[in-house]
């Protein structure tokens, strides 16, 4: 069995449990945010399209895409 002891010793108070878990909640949070990073820069993005324009939307389009959203949102299809 490991034995793991606070980073900061001595402690203040007696309340070494939270201060145990708290290390070893600290050090699980880092390194897993570390693993996230490491996979977050090895995907390859590639390059949106932009050699086809796009053509621009109207009020009218906008307000048509809106107005079914909030349809969609509220429930009143």
């Amino acid at each position: 069995m490991r034995v793991v002891c606070p980073s900061r010793l001595p402690l203040k108070s007696h309340n070494y449990m939270a201060a145990i878990a708290w290390d070893l909640a600290d050090t699980a949070d880092r390194q897993g945010e570390r693993a996230r990073d490491i996979s977050h820069r090895a995907i390859k993005r590639e390059p949106s399209d932009l050699s086809r324009p796009v053509a621009p939307m109207d009020v009218a389009e906008m307000r048509r895409i809106r107005d079914e959203n909030m349809r969609k949102k509220h429930g009143k299809d």
